[in-house]
């Protein structure tokens, strides 16, 4: 679930940077173990 509410906010904040005509990528990997 987790995993799924940061996969949203990641596609969330990159189709508003696209909107936004920003030229900057960000991704972010976490590994809880």
């Amino acid at each position: 679930m987790r995993l799924f509410v940061a996969a949203v906010l990641l596609m969330t904040m990159a189709l508003f940077s696209a909107v936004r005509g920003e030229e900057r990528i960000a991704l972010a990997v976490a590994n809880p173990a």
